[in-house]
Formats: structure tokens, sequence, C-alpha cells
């Protein structure tokens, strides 16, 4: 992995492109590349390809811009070996700098861009279409979780990676929630606190595959041939129940989280049930209905621990005209709201009342704060 958090030269990115897929296109030419919109975490390009017969006109180039688990690499090759649908296929890997060669799913429409324009009916088809994709991806991972420890560890020389980091995350949004909640007026309980460290723990360890991390409706692009899932950064081997949960939170670290229509999200998750199930078989009892509504309490009071902090400092608009999002006073409000009229397990009823606490807290900070439906459905 890169040794620093600063960007890489692109010159020096299609260089190590060029020569990382010479294996399999032969001599080649990358040019043009174009910069799209990664993250803090990735340089990705979309540059030109010339060379021989058979070779694409196009390719995705992703390069990272500090030390990162190496997840992707390791999911995409796993992936790739494996035939999994709905990922992107990893066409050849450098080292020096560590550039992955991804074939280019071209720019198609995400969910996202469905959810952003004014077609309800395509959005409702854009999202069953996800909630299928997805869970016919994860179906496809069941049993992989040997070969992926595997490839990480090849991957990671100084240890690899946790497999799945559900309960790291909960224990440190447990510890945040501790510092953050009492700026607006709420001690959370001992018992909440400790409830939210263990609520991992009631997962159904039957339900379990890879999950690619941050599958927001962005992370996506539409092709004739099905969709694409681009974003496997985050990449984990755990419960299912964390990617169904997205439909309910909805979108839980998205910036796109509007809320979403009750029939349309519905439809997309019997989808998403249907669709695993015969993988995975826990996903269509009723006892899933309990492992659900775990995960949606962990993403709520998870990702209040992470946006807390940004409503607190003022809530600062987006900056980026591209993607207009809600603001986190909205989003947690929101969520906050949800949770503490949820039904859930006895053992998690501590988890709703800190929601309850914080929801009326925040209505007494900033207001109401309504969040409105995704633009497709205004």
């Amino acid at each position: 992995m890169p040794a620093s958090t600063s960007e890489t030269d692109p010159d020096a990115v299609i260089a190590a492109a060029e020569a990382a897929v010479k294996h399999r296109f032969g001599d080649v030419t990358i040019s043009a590349p174009e910069r799209l919109s990664g993250s803090s975490r990735a340089q990705v390009f979309r540059a030109g390809l010339s060379g021989g017969p058979g070779t694409p006109a196009s390719v995705i180039l992703k390069t990272p811009t500090g030390v990162y688990p190496p997840r992707e690499r390791a999911a995409l090759t796993l992936l790739g070996r494996a035939g999994v649908p709905g990922a992107p296929q990893l066409l050849g890997v450098a080292d020096e700098p560590e550039v992955l060669v991804l074939a280019d799913a071209g720019t198609g429409p995400s969910l996202a861009d469905r959810l952003t324009t004014p077609d309800p009916d395509a959005a409702t088809a854009a999202l069953v279409r996800w909630a299928e994709t997805t869970a016919a991806f994860q179906a496809a991972t069941v049993g992989l979780e040997a070969a992926y420890a595997e490839e990480l560890a090849a991957l990671s020389p100084l240890g690899p990676p946790a497999l799945d980091t559900s309960a790291e995350l909960l224990a440190e949004a447990a510890v945040d929630l501790a510092g953050y909640l009492p700026q607006i007026g709420v001690t959370p309980r001992p018992e909440a606190l400790a409830t939210l460290r263990t609520a991992a723990d009631g997962f159904d360890a039957t339900a379990r595959a890879l999950d690619p991390g941050d599958a927001c409706p962005d992370n996506n692009v539409e092709t004739p041939a099905g969709l694409v899932l681009i974003d496997f950064e985050f990449t984990e081997f755990r419960s299912v129940a964390w990617q169904a949960a997205y439909l309910r939170v909805p979108w839980p670290s998205c910036w796109c989280s509007w809320r979403m229509p009750p029939e349309a999200a519905g439809l997309a998750l019997d989808r998403w049930r249907e669709t695993l199930a015969p993988a995975l078989p826990a996903v269509a009892r009723p006892e899933f209905d309990e492992t659900l509504d775990r995960a949606v309490a962990a993403w709520v009071l998870l990702t209040t621990s992470w946006f807390l902090p940004s409503a607190l400092a003022g809530d600062p608009a987006s900056t980026d005209p591209r993607r207009p999002r809600p603001s986190r006073r909205q989003i947690l409000q929101y969520r906050l709201g949800m949770l503490a009229e949820a039904s859930l397990p006895p053992d998690c009823e501590p988890l709703r009342d800190l929601a309850a606490d914080a929801y009326s807290a925040t209505r007494r900070a900033w207001g109401e704060q309504p969040l409105a439906l995704a633009p497709a459905y205004r």
C-alpha cells in the first residue's frame, strides 16, 4: 500500500496501469484520463485504452491516496475468480504505485440519479433492481468467508484487518455518544451504551455474506447487462442485515439520505429477501425481522455518533452542487424519531429509550427539522 496520504501523479498511475494489463492485452496505451468523483481515500479516473484486438475502449483506474486496508483489492480478486454477479471486473493490479485497473461499466445512471429526477416509477424500478442486485451478489458470496480471509491475509504483511468490524464500530459509537450527547442535554444511561456495544451479538450468525460496505445509491451503474456495484473499499464479511437495513434507515452513511416512501422501500426489501432466501433461508423467516430491527437500531445510533459533531458545529451545507443532500440535523432527527417509536426486542429497549431522549433533545435544540422525501417522490 502507499506510504503517504498524498495523491499520486496521474502519469505514474497511467504507466503503472499500462504495465498491469500487459499480461491481458499486450502492449497498450492509456490516455486522456478524466478525474471522476471518488472520495478522500482514492483517486479515480476514466481513461482511454488503445491496443490490439479485444482491447476495451476505456478502463477505470483507481489508486488509494493513503494507507488503507486492502479490502477492495482482496474482494475484487476473489469476486472475479468466483464469477460473482454485480461486481466490476478487475483487469489488472499494479503495486508501485498501487493501481486497480477495472473494466469500465460506462456512464449509465445510478440509483442516486433515479432518486433525484422527477420520475417516481423509474425511481421505484431502480430501487427494486438495486435490492435484487445486492441480494444476488450476497447470495453468490455465501460460504466465501475463508477465501476472503485468505485474500486479505495475503495482502496484509502486518496482519489482516478484521473480517467483520461490527462490534468495533458499535463500541466506538458508544464512546462517542457518551461524549457528544451531553452537548444537547442528554446523558446516556450506562445500560443503553452497554446494549449498543453488544448489539451485533444478536445478529443471526447463519445469515452472513460478503458486504460491499458502502452500497450507497450512487455507488452503482446501470448497464445493459444489469446493475454493477462499484465501491468495495469497506468490504466485510458480516450479517446481511446490515445491507437490508439500508432500505429501512434509509441509506445510513450516504449523502442522498432522504426519506423513502414506505411502499417503495417495502417492495424493495421484499425483493431483497426473495432473491437471497434460496442461499440464506434465514432471511425469509419471521425471526429475521428481529435481526433487521437490531441492525436498524445499530445504524441509527452509529450514524448519530458520526453525524452529530457536524450538526453541533452548525450543520454546514453541502458544497457540491451535484450532491444536494439533506442536513445532518434533518437526518438525525428523523432517524432518532423513527427509532424512538420502533418495536424492538426486549433486550434492545434501552436503545429505543436513548433514541427517544436524543430525539426530544434535538427538537429542543434545533426546532423541527423535517426530512423530505427523495426528490423523485415529491
